[in-house]
């Protein structure tokens, strides 16, 4: 009996583990994650520029949003304020600003929100980033693909631009496909562990 209640609680130690896990950053893209890498644009041609990117996402909420970014010299002085606004309205739901200096080259960089926000699903936003204090040797740019993808249009200083920013959505959720996966994996380990133990009993 105490065996069987021993299993019960590890069972349910293991099910609780796996369901805080499954609580993660969800990335959604907005681009074509199948072009290669080094097929990317970049924005630097311009200095303080804007840039704007419109997408819709199915998503709930968001967190935040991660960007790719390219950094020249040591923008120690440069810096980039970010705003999400709803494209049907124009009211500005979530703001904030970056030192360039804190975003490393080449890589994603979250620009994150102070409030989540919430109510998005369905509906079309634009990302909005206005990079301030450049000049040619210390400077940020942003990657793009030079495809438009459905439902998405770039803006580059005022100017409607052929491309799609590499950016992903951020919400934090609980997600069902991760707990799934992990859930299954783990009873096989388990199923394999006794088959090994009866095995070499």
């Amino acid at each position: 009996m105490k065996k069987k209640i021993g299993f019960v609680i590890a069972g349910i130690i293991i099910v609780l583990f796996i369901f805080w896990y499954a609580h993660i950053a969800k990335a959604n893209i907005i681009y074509d994650k199948s072009i290669d890498t080094s097929d990317y644009r970049s924005t630097d041609s311009f200095i303080d520029e804007k840039i704007s990117q419109e997408f819709r996402t199915d998503e709930e909420s968001i967190d935040g949003i991660s960007v790719k970014s390219r950094i020249t010299g040591e923008p120690y002085n440069v810096m980039v304020s970010y705003s999400l606004a709803d494209t049907e309205s124009g009211e500005i739901v979530a703001r904030g600003t970056e030192n360039a200096a804190n975003i490393a080259n080449s890589k994603f960089h979250k620009f994150e929100f102070a409030d989540k926000v919430e109510g998005t699903k369905g509906k079309r936003f634009n990302f909005i980033l206005e990079v301030f204090g450049e000049d040619n040797e210390n400077h940020i740019a942003f990657c793009y693909e030079d495809k438009t993808e459905m439902s998405t249009r770039l803006t580059i200083n005022d100017t409607v631009q052929d491309g799609t920013l590499i950016l992903k959505t951020i919400t934090n959720r609980f997600d069902i496909e991760t707990f799934v996966v992990l859930l299954l994996f783990i009873a096989y380990i388990i199923v394999f562990m006794k088959f090994l133990y009866k095995l070499f009993k």
